[in-house]
């Protein structure tokens, strides 16, 4: 939904949500409500139009007023009102049971700021469960008048000089660069949920906010591991936990140093669990945790054979003489020097024509993934 208009309905009234659907229209003298980027940087200030690792984005809203501001001076009576919404509602599954959003926000104003908060330009994040009601995790509120105190946003100021009278005002662009957030949605299941996200310029028009987003549905992820060095004295693993969520826990035996970041070192085997909770701001924010169990460091492995007498024609016998220490052996790969290979235990092998020495190397593997070759 959107409402774009010439002189909006003043101070203290926002606009309201008063036409259905996309504005993706040929940008026309207010701007698009709604438009689709595939690549780039937003023309104010220094942020990408696409998240990390994606292709396309939606932006929300435009930053016509301060185009027209810039180009014509600060004239009341040439700004629109920029009012938009979009949203989508899924059927929560085993499938998708986390969404994972990305958003970026602009927000504009004068310096010093000259509106009260109740019509201050803003971006709202909502999630709603099948009956309405609302999922507070989800829940996000910012202004440019809280932008500056709530984190993540910096300041790029910028002269507008009147072209009338030469008037030069300050105007500055608040700005968060791409934001990841995570919602668990495994308490929906079956449920239609619905996200929306919401900008909206100052009451009076003249000072924008728009944001850039885009989601992501998928099954719950998982935690990742980087094992262990195999057979190294001292060896350490990470531990990652799913991006984009506000705070991290982690609880297990081995952990080295800090437990507070998504990814977490540790020493030894054991089960790890990791608590989060979400990225939402006024006090509403929801946990979760995800555990898994990782064996621990990989014994060192040796590779080792003997062979009987080597002479051309006659078979030859090679033995395994490798050294798990523990550990056990699944892969044997033989490579004979000849052209020939075997991933037999112990085979036989016989060479033919002339006997020249031949390189014989042997690899082998443990069920933990570790490998030593022989030569």
């Amino acid at each position: 939904q959107w409402n774009n208009a010439p002189n909006a309905t003043g101070s203290g009234i926002y606009g309201g949500l008063t036409v259905n659907g996309l504005n993706t229209s040929v940008p026309n003298q207010w701007g698009h409500a709604h438009q689709l980027c595939t690549g780039g940087f937003d023309r104010n200030v220094p942020i990408t139009t696409t998240p990390p690792g994606h292709n396309y984005a939606l932006r929300l809203g435009n930053d016509s007023a301060y185009q027209i501001l810039a180009s014509q001076g600060n004239s009341p009576a040439n700004l629109p009102f920029n009012h938009q919404i979009i949203s989508n509602t899924f059927l929560v599954t085993q499938q998708n049971k986390a969404v994972s959003y990305w958003y970026a926000v602009v927000l504009c104003q004068y310096n010093p700021n000259n509106h009260p908060s109740s019509i201050q330009p803003y971006f709202k994040i909502r999630m709603y469960d099948g009956s309405g009601n609302e999922i507070m995790c989800a829940h996000y509120d910012v202004d440019a008048l809280s932008a500056p105190s709530i984190g993540g946003f910096l300041t790029m100021p910028n002269n507008l000089v009147d072209p009338m009278s030469g008037a030069i005002t300050l105007y500055d662009f608040f700005y968060k660069d791409w934001s990841q957030v995570m919602i668990p949605l495994g308490n929906y299941m079956g449920q239609n949920v619905t996200l929306t996200f919401e900008t909206s310029d100052c009451a009076g028009g003249g000072h924008p906010a728009y944001a850039y987003v885009e989601a992501d549905c998928a099954p719950m992820p998982n935690i990742t591991l980087t094992p262990f060095a195999c057979g190294s004295s001292g060896s350490t693993a990470t531990l990652t936990a799913p991006a984009g969520a506000g705070s991290y826990s982690w609880a297990g035996t081995g952990i080295v140093g800090s437990n507070a970041n998504q990814v977490v070192t540790v020493n030894t085997g054991g089960s790890y669990t990791v608590t989060m909770t979400t990225l939402g701001n006024s006090g509403f924010t929801c946990s979760f945790s995800v555990d898994t169990t990782i064996a621990p460091p990989p014994p060192l492995l040796t590779a080792s054979f003997t062979a009987t007498s080597a002479c051309a024609g006659v078979p030859i016998q090679f033995t395994d003489q490798s050294n798990a220490n523990g550990g056990t052996i699944t892969g044997w790969n033989w490579n004979f020097g000849d052209g020939t290979t075997s991933t037999a235990y112990n085979p036989t092998h016989i060479y033919t024509g002339n006997a020249s020495p031949m390189m014989v190397s042997y690899t082998v593997t443990t069920s933990a993934g570790c490998t030593d070759t022989y030569n």
